[in-house]
C-alpha cells in the first residue's frame, strides 16, 4: 500500500494560509499520465540537459516517477524544474520537502559520486549545480553503496551505510528499502546565507536518522527575487559505461512558508581537557547571537551554567573551575532571543600530566582486569564518535584483549577505538615509547574454497580473502572524543596495514596506503597463509600470524607539525628493524592540531577497513582481527634527536653527471656525500650539502661510481651511512623524453570523448589539440609534461559484458589507466602511447637508445613510426611481464609491423604474430611504448630516447654479478679460476664463483673425410664476444697460432644442451697438414 505524505500535509495545515504555499504535493497519479514527466503539471525539461529525466509510471494506479527506463546524459545530466520564481525569496522564507523513494542499479556494481539532486536554483537551463545560484541536496554514493546527503559545498548532513539502506549493489540486492527524506531549507537573516538540515526514515523497517545542520553562502541565490524548484540526475550518476544509479520517487511534496522564526541547529562541540582546565570549541551557528556553556557530572544529569560561560559571543571557552580526576559533560546552547538549541554532550576529563612508565599491562586479573569490554576498565574509555566494543578482555591465564568476540559489532562504516585516560605533556623533544605484543587473525570465508591437486591427492580447504587496508592503529591523540585518524589533524598514529599477498607494513600517519612506511613484513615471515597461496597436498591455510613483539617510539621534533617514529618487530628469534619516518610537509597527514596541543593521550583501535571493503571498494571479505597480549607506554619529557640515516638513495643520470636524491635525515643539519670511482670499499668524502639532493658533474664516461650519504646532526653526531648507490656515468643527449612523475600537482582526470565500442572492442582516442591524450597547457589539470598521443583499446573477458570507459587520470606519481569493463578492471588491453619528434630523426647516423620504466609489470614493447611510409613498428622478443625495457641500439633489434587501430577497429592491436621486418630508420618522427594485449593495470613512468654512450651487453652482464670498472675488465680473472671474465661471459659462467666456469669450450673434435670438425658453444644474442679459431702446425718451435677461419666452413644454429641461451657453432677445418693444433679464442 502506498505511504502518503501525512506529515507534510499536517505541516501545511499548521501554517497560516498567507504563510504556506504548496509548490508540489503529488504521488504521480491522475491527472498525471504515463510517460515523460516533463510537460506534465508544470514540470519543464531543462534545455541544456538531457531529455526525459523521469518517466511517470502507473499513474492510473499507485503512481511513481523514476529513471529506470530513461537514458542518462553524460553531458550535464537530466533535469526538470518547476518555475516557482513568483513565490518570492524573502529573508526568513523556508522550504520544507518530503520525498519517498528507492535507489537501484540495473546490474551488480556501484560507483562513487552524486546520484541525484533536488533543491532550488536561479537557473532554468543548466541543471542543479553547486554554484552561487544553486541550493541542492546531493545524494552522494560511495563505492561500497553508502549514501551521504550533502549540501552544495559537499558538507554532509547525514550518512547511512549500505546495509542500513537495505541493499548490496555490488552483489545481488540491487534495490534499497523505501525511504522518506525530509528536509528544511531556510533563507537566514545573515547576508547571503542559507541553512539546511534533513532527516531520513526507513519506511520498510521503521528507523529514523536525524542529520546535522549546514550553512551555505550563496550570493546569487540570496539576491534573486525568486528560485526554481529543480530535481534530476547529474552525469556523475553514470559509472562503468553502461551502469547508473536510478531513483524511483513514490511521493514528493515541497511547501514554501514565509516570515518563519529563527531556526537554530545544535553545534558540534569539541573538548580538550588539560591540567585543571577544559578547553571547549564549537562551530558557529548561523543566526545565533550568543552561546551559553553548561556542565553536568553525568551525561543524563542536570546541566548548569558554568561560571563565566553565559552570553559568550565567540566560539570557544576555557573552564578553569574543574578538578583533576573528575569526569565532566558539557553542552553549548545557541541562543537568539527566546530560541535556543543545545549541542550534544561532550566529555572532558581534566588530569595532571604523567611521565615515565604509565601503562604496562597484560590484561590479566593481576592487573585488575575482568572479562568483558575493555572500555570502562582501568582508565580505558571508548572514543565517543566510534563504535562500541572495540576490544574484549579475556583476563584468565596470561590475559589479552581481542576483537574476535565482537565480530557481530564490526562495521566497515565505523572504526572501533579506545583511549587510555592519562594525560602526558606534548612538548618538543617529548617521546613516547613502548611495546605492543599482538597477532592478527583472518576470518575464513564460508563457502569460499581452494582446491589443490598434487598427483592423486586432492586437497580442498576453506580460505580467507585478504584486501589492502588499515587493520590496527595506536599512538597519540589530542582529542579523545574524535576518531583516531591517520590522515587527521589531531592524531599521531602507528598504523598496521594489510598489503598484497597477506604482507603487512607499519606506517606513520599513512591511512590505507604505503605512505611513510617504517617496516614491511612478508607473509612467510609472519607465519600465516590465510589465502592458501603456499598450497600443497597435505597442508592447510594458516589464519593466525605468529606473535609479533613490536617495539615502537614516537617523538615530537622541534620542526613545526612534525613527529618522528620508528619500529622494530621480533617474531620468534628474529628481529626486523624499521626506518625512521616523519609527518613531514610533503604529506597530507600533518597533525597540525596535535602538534600545538599542550597534552595528548594514548589510544588504539580496530579499523573499519579490517575487512578490506572500504579500501578495495566492495568485496565480501572476512574480518581480520587483532589480539593484543601485552602493552606498555612510557613518556619522556626530553629525548635526544635520533641520528636517523638517509635511505632510498637514488641517482638520475645527466650528461656525464648524476643527481643524487634521498629520503630521511629529516632533523639533520647537513649531509656528507661519499664517493668512489673504483669499488664499494673505497669511498672517500666528496662534499657536504644542506638539503636532500646533490649533483655530481664532470664524471668519466662509462665509469661506475659508488655513492653513500651520511646525515650530520650538529652537537650529537653522524648517522650511519645510507645504503650505497651504484651507477654508471654516461655521456648522452636526450632527443625525446617523457616522465610521468611530478607533471601534475594533484589527481586529474583526462577528458576523453572520442570513444567507440565496435564488436566488443572499446576504442579511445585523445581529445586535446591534434588528438593528444596529454597536452601541456591544456591538461589534464596543470599537466606540465610532454605531449602524449595514441590510442587505447579494451576488451572484456566477461561473457556478455561490454567494456566501457571509466576514467583515465594523471597522478602526481604516475600515469594511471582506469579503463574498466563495467567497473571491473578485467580483460586484455592494447595501447599505443607515443611522443612526436620536432623533426624526423635519422637513427642510422648515430646510435639511439630506448629506455622505458613502469611501476607495474606488463607486456610492454618499444614502438616507433617511419614518417615516410607512415608505418608503425613494435619491438620483438619480449616474453612475459616487465617493468623496464632497454634497447642499446634501436636499429639492432628485431621489429614487427603494427597496424594502428582506429575508433572503428574490431580487434585489439598486436605485434606478436606479425612477421619480423626490416624497417627504415632514416626518418623516425614518433617514438613510444606499446602495451601488447596485456592487463589494463599498467603505470608507465618514463620513456626516453637518447643518443650517446650506453653500457654494452657485457657491461650489463658484469653489473649483474656486482663487479665493476677494473674488476670487470674483459681480461681480468676476478674469481681466479683460470678463466677471464669475457670467457665466462661467452660460455655462460659465473665470474665471481670459481666453481662455475660455464660450459666446456668444445663439444667434439673429429675428422670427417678431409675435414676436422670442431664444435663449440656461442651466445645466441647479437651482442656477444668475438669467438674465433686459430691454428698452428707446430707447438715445439715458436708457436704461431694464426686465424685461418676464411678457409673454414662455419655453420651455427640450434641450442646447446641444457643451455637455451647458447647455440651450436660447427667448424669444418681442412686437414691438409699432417698435424694441426686448434685453439678457440674469445675476446
Amino acid at each position: 500500500m502506498k505511504k502518503r505524505l501525512f506529515m507534510l500535509l499536517a505541516l501545511a495545515a499548521s501554517l497560516s494560509v498567507s504563510m504556506a504555499q504548496t509548490i508540489v504535493n503529488t504521488g504521480f497519479t491522475t491527472p498525471y499520465t504515463d510517460g515523460d514527466l516533463a510537460g506534465q503539471q508544470s514540470w519543464i525539461a531543462m534545455p541544456n540537459t538531457g531529455v526525459n529525466a523521469f518517466d511517470v509510471t502507473d499513474a492510473a494506479g499507485s503512481g511513481f516517477a523514476d529513471t529506470v527506463s530513461t537514458t542518462l546524459s553524460t553531458n550535464g545530466g537530466n533535469y526538470v524544474y518547476r518555475s516557482t520564481t513568483g513565490l518570492g525569496n524573502a529573508t526568513s522564507d523556508e522550504w520544507d520537502g518530503v520525498m519517498d523513494f528507492t535507489l537501484s542499479v540495473p546490474v551488480p556494481d556501484i560507483g562513487s559520486g552524486d546520484a541525484f539532486r533536488i533543491g532550488l536554483s536561479t537557473s532554468s537551463t543548466n541543471g542543479l549545480g553547486t554554484g552561487a545560484g544553486d541550493l541542492p541536496l546531493r545524494f552522494n554514493t560511495s563505492n561500497s553503496g553508502d549514501i551521504s546527503i550533502n549540501d552544495a559545498d559537499g558538507d554532509s548532513m547525514l550518512t547511512i551505510d549500505a546495509a542500513t539502506l537495505g541493499w548490496n549493489p555490488a552483489a545481488t540486492n540491487l534495490v534499497t528499502d523505501q525511504w522518506r527524506l525530509s528536509w528544511k531549507l531556510r533563507k537566514t537573516t545573515v547576508s547571503d546565507t542559507y541553512t539546511m538540515t534533513c532527516s531520513m526514515e526507513n519506511l520498510d523497517n521503521p528507523t529514523n536518522f536525524t542529520g546535522s545542520g549546514v550553512s551555505m553562502v550563496k550570493t546569487e541565490a540570496y539576491a534573486s527575487s525568486g528560485l526554481h524548484t529543480v530535481m534530476g540526475r547529474p552525469q556523475f550518476a553514470e559509472f562503468g559505461g553502461t551502469n547508473s544509479i536510478n531513483i524511483t520517487i513514490d511521493d514528493l511534496s515541497v511547501i514554501k512558508s514565509s516570515s518563519q522564526p529563527v531556526k537554530l541547529y545544535p553545534t558540534p562541540v569539541t573538548s580538550e581537557a588539560g591540567d585543571a582546565v577544559v578547553n571547549l570549541s564549537w562551530a558557529d551557528v548561523v543566526e545565533a547571537s550568543s552561546y551559553d556553556v553548561k556542565r553536568s557530572d553525568t551525561i543524563d544529569g542536570t546541566y548548569s551554567a558554568v561560571a563565566g560561560g553565559s552570553g559568550i559571543t565567540t566560539n570557544g571557552f576555557a573552564d578553569a573551575t574543574v578538578i583533576n580526576g573528575n569526569v565532566y559533560y558539557y553542552k553549548v546552547t545557541s541562543i537568539n532571543g527566546g530560541i535556543t538549541a543545545d549541542s550534544d554532550p561532550v566529555l572532558a576529563e581534566p588530569d595532571a600530566p604523567v611521565t615515565g612508565l604509565f601503562l604496562d599491562t597484560t590484561f590479566d586479573t593481576a592487573d585488575g582486569y575482568t572479562d568483558g569490554d575493555l572500555a570502562g576498565q582501568d582508565r580505558w574509555k571508548a572514543i565517543a564518535d566510534t563504535g562500541e566494543k572495540a576490544f574484549n578482555v579475556i583476563s584468565s591465564g596470561d590475559g589479552f584483549a581481542e576483537t574476535k568476540t565482537y565480530s557481530n559489532e564490526f562495521s566497515n562504516a565505523l572504526d572501533r577505538q579506545v583511549y587510555y585516560n592519562k594525560l602526558t605533556e606534548n612538548g618538543a623533544a617529548n617521546q613516547w615509547s613502548g611495546t605492543v605484543q599482538f597477532r592478527l587473525e583472518a576470518t575464513p570465508n564460508d563457502g569460499l574454497y581452494e582446491t589443490n591437486i598434487v598427483g592423486a591427492v586432492t586437497n580442498i580447504q576453506t580460505v580467507a580473502v585478504i584486501d589492502r587496508g588499515q587493520i590496527f592503529d595506536f599512538g597519540l591523540t589530542s582529542d579523545s572524543s574524535t576518531t583516531l585518524d591517520p590522515n587527521g589533524l589531531k592524531d599521531v598514529l602507528i598504523d598496521v596495514r594489510m598489503q598484497g599477498d597477506a604482507d603487512i607494513d607499519f606506517g606513520l600517519n599513512g591511512y590505507n596506503s604505503t605512505q611513510n612506511t617504517m617496516l614491511e613484513l612478508k607473509r612467510s615471515v609472519l607465519g600465516w597463509d590465510p589465502e592458501w597461496n603456499n598450497a600443497n597436498e597435505s597442508n592447510a591455510p594458516v589464519f593466525n600470524t605468529e606473535w609479533i613483539t613490536l617495539n615502537w617510539s614516537i617523538r615530537k621534533t622541534a620542526i613545526a607539525n612534525t613527529y618522528s617514529a620508528v619500529v622494530s618487530a621480533t617474531i620468534g628469534t628474529n628481529t626486523y628493524s624499521g626506518i625512521y619516518q616523519y609527518t613531514d610537509s610533503s604529506d597530507n597527514n600533518q597533525p597540525t592540531e596535535a602538534y600545538i596541543a599542550e597534552s595528548v593521550r594514548f589510544g588504539m583501535g580496530h579499523s573499519k577497513e579490517a575487512d578490506g571493503i572500504t579500501a578495495a571498494g566492495g568485496a565480501t571479505n572476512g574480518i581480520i582481527h587483532v589480539n593484543v597480549d601485552a602493552l606498555s607506554v612510557t613518556h619522556t619529557n626530553a629525548s635526544q634527536t635520533p641520528t636517523a640515516p638517509p635511505y632510498d638513495l637514488t641517482g638520475t643520470l645527466g650528461d656525464l653527471s648524476v643527481t643524487l636524491e634521498w629520503l630521511g635525515g629529516f632533523e639533520a643539519d647537513s649531509f656528507d656525500i661519499y664517493r668512489s670511482d673504483t669499488d664499494a670499499d673505497s669511498l672517500t668524502f666528496l662534499d657536504n650539502v644542506v638539503g636532500n639532493s646533490y649533483e655530481d658533474t664532470g664524471l668519466t664516461d662509462l665509469r661506475t661510481y659508488f655513492y653513500a650519504v651520511v646525515a650530520k646532526y650538529d652537537g650529537i653526531g653522524d648517522s650511519a651511512a645510507s645504503d650505497q648507490l651504484i651507477i654508471r656515468s654516461l655521456g648522452f643527449s636526450e632527443v625525446l623524453s617523457w616522465n610521468s612523475v611530478g607533471v601534475v600537482s594533484s589527481d586529474a582526470n583526462i577528458p576523453l570523448t572520442s570513444i567507440q565500442v565496435t564488436n566488443g572492442i572499446l576504442n579511445v582516442l585523445g581529445t586535446y589539440t591534434d588528438g593528444a591524450i596529454l597536452a601541456p597547457s591544456e591538461g589534464p589539470g596543470d599537466y606540465s609534461g610532454t605531449a602524449i598521443y595514441g590510442i587505447i583499446q579494451k576488451k572484456s573477458d566477461v561473457e556478455g559484458v561490454t567494456p566501457a570507459f571509466k576514467t583515465l587520470r594523471m597522478r602526481p606519481a604516475y600515469f594511471d589507466n582506469r579503463i574498466n569493463a563495467n567497473g571491473t578492471p578485467v580483460g586484455p588491453s592494447s595501447q599505443l602511447l607515443y611522443m612526436k619528434a620536432a623533426a624526423p630523426i635519422d637513427m642510422t647516423a648515430a646510435e639511439y637508445q630506448y629506455e622505458m620504466t613502469a611501476a607495474v609489470n606488463n607486456q610492454y614493447r618499444a614502438a616507433f613510426r617511419d614518417s615516410v611510409s607512415g608505418k608503425w613498428y613494435v619491438s620483438d622478443g619480449l616474453d612475459g611481464n616487465i617493468t623496464e625495457l632497454f634497447i642499446e641500439d634501436m636499429t639492432a633489434v628485431d621489429w614487427r609491423e603494427l597496424t594502428l587501430a582506429t575508433l572503428s577497429s574490431t580487434n585489439l592491436m598486436s605485434g606478436t604474430d606479425n612477421p619480423i621486418v626490416t624497417p627504415s630508420f632514416t626518418s623516425v618522427d614518433a617514438v613510444g611504448l606499446f602495451l601488447d594485449n596485456g592487463s589494463i593495470n599498467h603505470r608507465p613512468l618514463t620513456v626516453v630516447v637518447k643518443t650517446g654512450s650506453a653500457p654494452s651487453k657485457y657491461d650489463l652482464w658484469t653489473d649483474g654479478f656486482g663487479i665493476y670498472n677494473a674488476d670487470a675488465a674483459r681480461t681480468n680473472d676476478y674469481d681466479h679460476d683460470g678463466r677471464n671474465n669475457v670467457w665466462e661471459w661467452g660460455f655462460d659462467g659465473n665470474p665471481i664463483l670459481p666453481n662455475i666456469q660455464g660450459v666446456r669450450d668444445y663439444d667434439d673434435v673429429q675428422v670427417v673425410g678431409t675435414n676436422l670438425v670442431y664444435i663449440y658453444p656461442r651466445l645466441k644474442s647479437a651482442d656477444r664476444p668475438d669467438y674465433f679459431l686459430t691454428e698452428d702446425a707446430n707447438l715445439l718451435y715458436l708457436p704461431d697460432f694464426t686465424d685461418k677461419e676464411g678457409d673454414y666452413t662455419i655453420t651455427a644454429g640450434g641450442t646447446w644442451t641444457n643451455k637455451p641461451n647458447l647455440e651450436i657453432v660447427t667448424n669444418m677445418i681442412p686437414t691438409a697438414d699432417a698435424v694441426k693444433f686448434i685453439k678457440l679464442n674469445i675476446e
